[in-house]
């Protein structure tokens, strides 16, 4: 637009210049004095002198003398004009150079918020991944602690059910001959005695099978795994409540004169083992291994002396509870 106006004020300064100068047929006083002269010098006759009244002005000289008074004052101005003009052109070229440098300005303070804006939008996306990684982090902290909350309360539950659950133990009586007034302790040797499930936990025990045998053995056959007399098929009982006992249970041995013989020479010795299998109020089912053995002596009249000693033998494979 500043170069449009400095066009147009360039083109309005050349006009009035031009128009200084104009054709000599465009003016008519300048015609007739041309004539005057031309025909002073070619007819020197008519010229007159000062005291002479002058011919009369042609009217058409007189009808352009107007214009002619008025031309100094148009040149004054085109004048004033042609000087003004310079500052004005300067004036706007200063203008188109003060808004060209502000425009450069302005677009340097865009491309600087342009920046400003870049780097911002790069610290939110780097804010943006670490939320995402915070978040991926959290999660994998929650199922973490959802894990361990499981585990927790996987812990909780079966420490509630060791803490609650029935435990079985057996309770070996003495032993004793068999009350056979015909029996006069010759051979065959024949013992039994009468043995307890007690029940040491908080709740009910439900007996399901028992295995119960009198062995006759030397301290070398607990390196071996024992050898339990099958269960009864017909075995029945009832829930064996906290701190309670089920008295009732039999068991008897038989040997020979030559066991007999081993046993009291304390070659070998008698031995009490078998196993329960019970369950608890949580439905589970669990199992206690027993193995005993008798101290006392047997005299060479085989009559057993009471009460009868009785001690835990034999490792894991012969005790155990679960």
């Amino acid at each position: 637009m500043l170069c449009a106006v400095l066009l147009a004020l360039s083109a309005a300064a050349k006009a009035p210049a031009q128009s200084q100068q104009p054709p000599q047929s465009k003016c008519p006083l300048a015609a007739a004095k041309s004539e005057q002269h031309e025909d002073l010098r070619t007819n020197p006759q008519n010229a007159t002198d000062g005291n002479q009244p002058q011919s009369e002005t042609p009217p058409t000289v007189r009808e352009n003398t107007a214009y002619f008074e008025d031309a100094p004052r148009h040149e004054q101005h085109e004048s004033s004009w042609a000087k003004t003009l310079p500052w004005i052109t300067a004036g706007l070229t200063f203008l188109m150079v003060v808004g060209t440098l502000s425009m450069a300005y302005a677009t340097f303070r865009l491309a600087q918020n342009a920046n400003t804006q870049v780097g911002l939008l790069s610290k939110y996306v780097r804010a943006t991944d670490k939320m995402a990684e915070a978040t991926a982090d959290a999660a994998h902290a929650t199922r973490n602690m959802a894990g361990a909350a499981t585990d927790s309360v996987h812990v909780a539950k079966t420490s509630l059910h060791e803490l609650e659950r029935p435990w079985v133990l057996i309770e070996p009586g003495d032993m004793r001959n068999p009350e056979d007034p015909h029996w006069d302790g010759r051979p065959p040797f024949h013992v039994f005695l009468h043995w307890e499930i007690q029940n040491a936990g908080r709740t009910p025990a439900w007996p399901v099978r028992t295995s119960a045998k009198i062995e006759a053995m030397s301290a070398l056959d607990l390196a071996g795994s024992p050898q339990y007399e099958e269960p009864p098929s017909d075995f029945r009982t009832k829930p064996i409540g906290p701190d309670q006992g089920a008295p009732g249970y039999e068991c008897r041995g038989f040997f020979e004169e030559g066991k007999l013989r081993e046993i009291q020479h304390g070659e070998r010795f008698l031995f009490f083992f078998g196993f329960v299998d019970y369950t608890d109020i949580f439905g589970a089912m669990h199992t206690t291994k027993f193995c005993f053995v008798m101290q006392n002596r047997i005299p060479p009249a085989g009559a057993l002396k009471h009460p009868t000693d009785w001690s835990i033998a034999g490792d894991s494979r012969w005790n155990s509870y679960s």
